[in-house]
């Protein structure tokens, strides 16, 4: 974000809803410094809050590896509050709320709070004591040797090369399905043992990116799952049941916060053109 020398910051930078007291049941204070390092508040409404720090009406733009740090720096933030409170809302990178031609950010902020109390506060609930984990499962690419060439006349070698053919299809086929079967069953395993689980939409792999599958592997799984921090160690182990099993790896990572389970908020934001900024430029709960 380009400061200009003078401009007023009229805006707040907002990183998490959380309940306004922690699990001591003190007011909640966050450790980590926000973007750029700038002290991070809480605007409040009874029992609710929104952590944020005071900015110019303008979205964080730079660099790759600036976007980076600036995203590494709000994941402290929300991974710090998570701590402290015990559930959050996180909310996505560069959300911006403006002041009005009459209200200041912070009344718009605190208008939205009263606005969506019950619902806020119900998803907090729900959320509470609860952490997300990240499941990737790969499987190697099957392999199909060619048939060894033979003497045969022309006639028996064309006829052998197309059943050989053949046979190649119907084995990929066969190894599809058996993958099929294999994600589905990880997958109900999952549930099994979670509160909540969802499928991480696709996105194009990063160059370098940890979470990049490798030419020789196919990704069978990928799932973000919610659970209390006392089953984690159980979903673990039937992990390491699924990665003994032939040919299968498996990427486990967490706990965070529950980014995928927070739903949308519907809040008064200052419009940017840089929403999927954060994810197409280096998000960091691998952090």
């Amino acid at each position: 974000m380009a400061h200009v020398p003078g401009e007023a910051f009229t805006a707040l930078y907002l990183y998490g809803v959380v309940p306004s007291a922690g699990l001591n049941g003190k007011p909640l204070s966050v450790s980590a410094p926000g973007l750029d390092a700038a002290p991070v508040i809480m605007v409040t409404h009874g029992d609710i809050g929104v952590l944020a720090h005071s900015c110019a009406p303008h979205p964080y733009e730079g660099d790759v590896a600036q976007v980076h740090a600036w995203v590494l720096a709000q994941y402290e933030v929300i991974r710090s509050a998570h701590a402290d409170a015990g559930t959050i809302l996180p909310i996505r990178f560069n959300s911006i709320v403006a002041a009005t031609g009459d209200r200041t950010a912070t009344e718009v902020l605190v208008a939205w709070l009263d606005a969506g109390h019950y619902e806020i506060a119900s998803r907090l609930d729900a959320l509470r004591d609860r952490v997300e984990l990240g499941v990737q499962v790969f499987a190697g690419r099957a392999h199909v040797v060619p048939s060894a060439g033979t003497g045969a006349a022309p006639a028996a070698r064309g006829r052998a090369y197309f059943q050989a053919q053949l046979s190649q299809r119907q084995d990929r086929a066969r190894a599809r399905a058996d993958q099929t079967l294999t994600a589905s069953k990880v997958f109900d395993e999952l549930a099994l043992r979670a509160e909540g689980i969802v499928v991480n939409p696709k996105r194009p792999a990063r160059a370098g990116s940890p979470d990049a599958a490798q030419p020789s592997e196919h990704l069978l799984v990928d799932v973000a799952v919610l659970a209390h921090p006392e089953k984690v160690h159980a979903i673990g182990e039937y992990l390491a049941e699924v990665e003994a099993s032939a040919g299968l790896s498996v990427r486990f990572t967490g706990p965070w916060a529950p980014y995928a389970f927070a739903g949308a908020l519907d809040m008064p934001l200052l419009a940017t053109a840089t929403d999927d900024q954060a994810t197409e430029q280096g998000a960091c709960t691998d952090a």
